[in-house]
């Protein structure tokens, strides 16, 4: 079974994700992550009650204890929080953990300068750091998790992209 660790499970953009990859195969296991019980409560309830596919996680991504130990248990990390700082945060951790990562975060230059500057170490290691930018989009954030993912994990269907990859 696929392990799939998703960071801010809990918001449009992750919860979504969340769908997709329980809709996708049954041989995949989510963690979903985020900062509120209440919400990882009713996530599990909306999208797997049985708490066999999703189990939640309420986790502070400055405790790096609690991230590493998520990553510990996972095949690929998503990223999908609201604030561009955690994108950065997340792929180091993952590639610290030698697990692929997909980043799905509002952006901005120091985001990026940060994501190439991991670039020589991924590589090296064969790891994958993805990094999209998605503003309030859903559609575009599955489908830039679901691209860049299926080479990873070939139960993956990628859906037609209109997007821009700018480096």
């Amino acid at each position: 079974m696929k392990k799939i660790a998703v960071f801010g499970a809990t918001g449009q953009t992750g919860r979504l994700i969340c769908q997709l990859l329980l809709d996708q195969d049954q041989d995949i296991q989510i963690l979903a992550c985020a900062r509120t019980l209440e919400k990882l409560e009713k996530l599990q309830a909306s999208l797997d009650s049985s708490g066999t596919r999703l189990t939640t996680h309420s986790i502070d991504l400055h405790n790096t204890a609690a991230v590493d130990s998520i990553l510990g248990q996972v095949d690929l990390a998503v990223g999908a929080t609201s604030q561009w700082q955690d994108g950065p945060a997340l792929a180091a951790r993952a590639l610290e953990a030698s697990i692929h990562y997909c980043g799905i975060n509002l952006s901005n230059a120091e985001k990026w300068e940060q994501l190439r500057n991991m670039h020589d170490n991924s590589v090296e290691r064969g790891i994958s750091i993805v990094g999209a930018t998605v503003i309030h989009d859903a559609d575009a954030a599955l489908d830039a998790v679901a691209m860049h993912s299926a080479q990873l994990f070939p139960f993956f269907r990628v859906r037609q992209v209109d997007a821009a990859i700018v480096d």
